[in-house]
C-alpha cells in the first residue's frame, strides 16, 4: 500500500491519496461529497497555510491515472475546521463542473517549509462520489491558470495546470483540443478562480495564496489571468501497454 502522506518539495508532485482510520463526520454543503474527515477537529493555528489536493479517479482506478489539482490557502481566522475546507473545495468543483459528479478526494495537508522529502500525513479528506473520470484528451494536456503576488515576478507568481479533461467536463462539449485553447476553454479555466475559489478566498477565513520556498514565504495573489496556449504536465500521460518494434 502506498503511503497516504505527501513529500513536500519546491514543486510538491508526489502526491499519495490512501484511506486511513480516522473519525467520519457528514459533509458541509456538497452535494457530491459524501462524508469528510479531520484528524485533530480542535483549534486551529491562525496564520497556518495548508496545501488542498483534489484528485478524481480514472477509469483505470490506478492511482497514477488520476487528475489531480492543488492550490494553497493560509488560514486567517483559525475558526473554520479543515473537514469543512475540504468539503467546501469539493461541493465547489462540482459547481464548476456543470453538476457532473466523479469519484474523487479533496485532501488538506499542512504546507510549510521543512526539508525536502519531510512527509506531511493528510488532515482533512472530503470524499466525492460518482463514476470514473473519462479521458476526452491526452492526459499531459493542460491549461494554466497562472496567477501573482501584487508584482509578476520571480518568487512572487505561480500556476495550476487544469487538465483537458476538466476543461471538458466544465462545458460538457464532447469536442477534441483544438489547435489552440478557446475562448470558452479559458473562460472555463478562469472561472475556476469564479467558481472554486474565490468563495473560499472572499469568504473570511482563508487566504488564498502562493507558496515561496526561497522566499520561505506565502504571498497573497492579487492577479489572475489564462492564455490561449496549451501547457503539458508528462507525468499524467497513460503508462504505455503496447509495443510495436522493429529491427534494422
Amino acid at each position: 500500500m502506498h503511503s497516504p502522506y505527501y513529500y513536500d518539495r519546491d514543486t510538491p508532485r508526489v502526491f499519495v491519496i490512501e484511506s486511513v482510520g480516522v473519525h467520519m463526520s457528514a459533509a458541509v454543503g456538497a452535494t457530491t461529497a459524501v462524508n469528510s474527515w479531520e484528524v485533530d477537529a480542535g483549534p486551529r493555528v491562525t496564520g497556518e497555510s495548508y496545501y488542498a489536493v483534489t484528485a478524481w479517479a480514472g477509469v483505470s482506478g490506478l492511482s497514477r491515472d488520476r487528475r489531480m489539482v492543488g492550490m494553497h490557502f493560509q488560514d486567517l481566522t483559525g475558526t473554520q475546521s479543515l473537514a469543512t475546507l475540504a468539503s467546501t473545495i469539493a461541493a465547489n468543483w462540482t459547481i464548476w463542473s456543470t453538476g457532473l459528479s466523479h469519484s474523487g478526494t479533496v485532501t488538506i495537508y499542512k504546507s510549510d517549509f521543512a526539508p525536502p522529502g519531510t512527509p506531511h500525513p493528510p488532515l482533512a479528506q472530503a470524499t466525492m462520489t460518482g463514476g470514473a473520470f473519462p479521458p476526452h484528451g491526452p492526459g499531459e494536456l493542460s491549461l494554466c491558470l497562472s496567477y501573482f503576488s501584487v508584482f509578476n515576478v520571480k518568487r512572487a507568481r505561480g500556476r495550476i495546470f487544469i487538465p483537458f479533461d476538466l476543461i471538458w467536463l466544465a462545458q460538457a462539449s464532447g469536442s477534441s483540443p483544438s489547435n489552440r485553447p478557446t475562448a470558452a476553454d479559458q473562460q472555463a479555466a478562469l472561472a475556476v478562480w469564479d467558481t472554486v475559489i474565490k468563495p473560499i478566498d472572499h469568504g473570511g477565513n482563508f487566504d488564498w495564496v502562493l507558496k515561496s520556498p526561497t522566499d520561505k514565504a506565502f504571498k497573497p495573489i492579487t492577479d489572475i489571468w489564462v492564455d490561449n496556449e496549451w501547457d503539458t504536465v508528462r507525468s499524467r500521460g497513460l503508462r504505455g501497454d503496447a509495443r510495436i518494434t522493429a529491427k534494422t
